[in-house]
């Protein structure tokens, strides 16, 4: 970490099938150890399941998922006496723009690697 400046914001390319810059957010969290063909192929699969049983665009069905999933409130932890009580301070006042989305944390498979 940098005590210079802060890191910029590398831009993220649309993927080549449908040019979705989500969906290539969410091939990036799927990929393993650099793999990322195998990850479009497993993302541009379910998508073509997806497409075969709704019969409509898999896109707009992959974007409806990700708001289901994405938590409605933001829980931070605030410090009370001496210890970090979560979800003593609940939700916006302080969050980012954008701090609720997704794509936008580790994920579980990163946090599996990280403890294991």
């Amino acid at each position: 970490m940098s005590r210079r400046r802060a890191a910029e914001k590398r831009e993220v390319l649309p993927d080549a099938k449908f040019g979705d810059i989500v969906l290539t957010k969410f091939m990036n969290t799927l990929m393993s150890r650099g793999k990322k063909s195998v990850a479009e192929r497993v993302v541009y699969g379910a998508l073509d399941e997806v497409q075969s049983k709704l019969k409509q665009d898999p896109v707009p069905a992959f974007h409806e998922a990700l708001e289901n999933v994405k938590p409605a409130v933001e829980v931070r932890s605030r410090r009370v006496g001496g210890a970090n009580l979560p979800g003593a301070g609940r939700g916006p006042p302080g969050a980012p723009p954008g701090a609720g989305h997704p794509l936008d944390h580790p994920g579980p498979r990163a946090i599996a690697r990280a403890t294991a």
